[in-house]
């Protein structure tokens, strides 16, 4: 019989302070009651919108301090979901926020320790593993996935398969998806759209509307080396693992 070796769940694109808290708490509940090895958190899980370089909704006050308050409190539930695991954090585009910040209105800051991107988001009080462009899980690459886009679901990460030629998790398009593919040469390759536990309506300026989905995913290697994608969509306020 199959045995497991360990699992990694990856949770994406939840954009504190904007996020959907009962998605999230349902999450983050079912990631405590199944104990993988390894948590990752895939980008975009701060907005930042207090820097943001784009139009800003005046209805919307909350400043840089509330935000990071906000953060430090999603991670200790994160930890607290999972205090044995190791989590990893990859960095998206809205975290890069805070470097481009600097560079552009406080150069002399930018560099400083203080005031680094780990420092502001208590990265070490969480003991969490930050991995800026994403990490490799087996033969699987883990990347945020900004950069390559598609217009449907499956179609960004199989960008991502194609220009790493192998399996790959992605985020930042807050969709579901998996994709299965075999080459040329008989070798297994599956992508992953991990979903999003944002808020649905993120009132941004939009012509049309978001199709997104909300939920997480996961990756199950076994000892033989084998691993197995699993998505894991949240339908009012239930899991679903499909």
């Amino acid at each position: 019989m199959l045995k497991v070796k360990d699992r990694l769940f990856t949770i994406s694109d939840i954009h504190v302070p904007y996020h959907n808290k009962a998605a999230t708490k349902t999450a983050l509940e079912y990631i405590k009651q199944e104990r993988p090895e390894i948590v990752n958190i895939n980008g975009d899980a701060i907005d930042f919108y207090a820097i943001s370089r784009y139009s800003r909704d005046p209805k919307r006050r909350q400043g840089i301090d509330d935000e990071l308050d906000g953060f430090a409190e999603f991670l200790s539930e994160v930890r607290d979901a999972a205090p044995k695991a190791r989590i990893m954090f990859v960095l998206g585009n809205h975290e890069i926020r805070w470097n481009k910040y600097l560079r552009d209105h406080a150069p002399e800051l930018d560099g400083s320790k203080r005031f680094s991107l780990a420092e502001a988001l208590q990265i070490d009080k969480f003991k969490i593993t930050l991995a800026p462009s994403g990490f490799i899980f087996g033969n699987c690459y883990i990347v945020h996935g900004d950069g390559l886009m598609g217009s449907k679901a499956g179609t960004t990460v199989t960008k991502w398969m194609d220009r790493y030629m192998a399996s790959c998790v992605v985020g930042h398009i807050h969709r579901l998806a998996i994709v299965h593919r075999r080459t040329a040469a008989n070798d297994r390759l599956f992508g992953v759209e991990t979903g999003t536990l944002s808020l649905l309506d993120p009132g941004y300026e939009m012509t049309s509307f978001a199709d997104w989905q909300v939920g997480f995913s996961s990756l199950t290697r076994y000892t033989n080396g084998i691993i197995v994608p699993s998505l894991y969509e949240i339908i009012k306020g239930d899991v679903y693992k499909t």
